[in-house]
């Protein structure tokens, strides 16, 4: 393994640790009142308590599902290819694999939320 594929596996790891200690944070010590510092935080979710709780619990699994999630993606490392030509590329992969399961996370989030507030 290079220089280049071992700063992807560190990074990787780092970015899934930080999604599952902030959803564990989150499901242990939700927000009890909304507020615009903590929490997730969407129209929809601060629409009210209900709602509001409702999102706290359902953000903190999945942000707990989606490092997760990044963690496996480090299999992917094994297949990358060496070379000069691989560092333009982590960079790349950093963005997607981070992006993806936040931009997922947040999808799920406020469809759960139209589900079960139809209001």
């Amino acid at each position: 393994m290079n220089n280049n594929q071992i700063l992807f596996c560190v990074s990787i790891i780092l970015i899934s640790v930080i999604f599952i200690a902030i959803g564990l944070f989150l499901k242990k010590y939700p927000p009890k009142e909304i507020n615009y510092f903590y929490g997730y935080r969407s129209k929809k979710a601060m629409k009210n308590i209900e709602q509001w709780n409702y999102s706290q619990k359902k953000a903190a699994l999945e942000l707990i599902r989606s490092g997760i999630l990044i963690l496996i993606s480090l299999v992917l490392v094994y297949f990358l290819p060496d070379g000069n030509y691989f560092t333009p590329y982590i960079l790349f992969l950093i963005v997607i694999i981070t992006l993806f399961p936040y931009f997922y996370t947040v999808y799920k989030i406020e469809k759960a939320l139209k589900k079960a507030f139809t209001n």
